[in-house]
């Protein structure tokens, strides 16, 4: 990040990203941090070379995690594609992401995952499995823009739930094995929201095997929107504790992989400005 804050000069006109969406994430907010950032986003490419265990963006542009020549190929070519940027909002603070934000299981199972690292990719389904034995629900306030079908101001929206997760999805993959938002794309301009409700174990860990190619939007008990803007409230504690979970643990937000405290809303907007990166 603070390279591309304080030393990315006027002759760089690719950055080439090893590692994963963090990797990404650090970069991207250190562009956004200069007073130039739209210069930048107007010269520089982005490129990506999967190196970490998520590896979503590298995904979403057709890259699977040991394709490293491929991205390669891809970044000395520098055929570039728009990639939507995400402004969040949080408690006084301002971030940027590209990929997803979440709320609820998938940020406790991206989180608590990090225990497992050593096992790469894998340590998604470690976590998910220890989550799904000790199932927790997520207390939510909800409120996000809708398109007016009449062609109108985007239609506020607002639902309560007693949540397994929120998903807010800018792009198709959020890992290279979760296939969270098939319709999305990296430049519609639209936030792809899942919202999952009232799922028994059983159907928790069908909901996430099912995952890795989409059919897990199908069940019944997951909510499907498209929105121009999302806020995001935790309005409560995760529940039931268990034994094993801190009595101090407070419920997290997920921003690409990085933690953040849901002790304040959390909105998100598309930034009016675009990054590019090598396809």
């Amino acid at each position: 990040r603070q390279w591309a804050a304080e030393e990315l000069t006027s002759d760089v006109d690719t950055i080439v990203c090893v590692g994963g969406d963090g990797t990404l994430f650090e970069v991207v907010n250190g562009i956004f941090a200069r007073a130039d950032a739209p210069e930048i986003a107007g010269r520089v490419a982005l490129a990506v070379i999967p190196a970490g265990s998520g590896n979503g963006l590298a995904k979403s542009l057709g890259v699977e995690p040991d394709e490293v020549e491929k991205a390669a190929a891809m970044a000395l070519r520098r055929d570039v594609v728009d990639l939507d940027i995400v402004r969040a909002s949080l408690g006084g603070r301002t971030l940027f992401c590209f990929l997803f934000a979440g709320y609820g299981i998938i940020a406790d199972i991206d989180f608590e995952s990090e225990a497992y690292r050593f096992l790469g990719s894998l340590r998604f389904e470690l976590a998910g499995a220890i989550r799904v034995l000790f199932k927790r629900r997520y207390p939510v306030k909800l409120q996000f823009g809708e398109d007016d079908a009449a062609g109108g101001a985007p239609v506020q929206r607002t639902v309560h739930a007693d949540a397994t997760g929120v998903m807010v999805c800018n792009s198709p993959w959020m890992t290279s094995d979760f296939l969270v938002a098939p319709e999305a794309t990296l430049n519609d301009g639209l936030f792809h929201i899942a919202v999952g409700t009232g799922m028994s174990r059983f159907q928790l860990l069908q909901w996430l095997l099912d995952s890795k190619n989409g059919i897990h939007l199908s069940f019944p008990t997951v909510s499907q929107f498209k929105a121009r803007w999302v806020r995001i409230e935790a309005t409560g504690s995760a529940m039931p504790k268990f034994c094993l979970d801190d009595p101090r643990r407070k419920c997290m937000f997920d921003l690409d992989g990085e933690a953040f405290p849901a002790d304040a809303p959390l909105e998100l907007r598309m930034h009016d400005v675009r990054l590019r990166v090598c396809r």
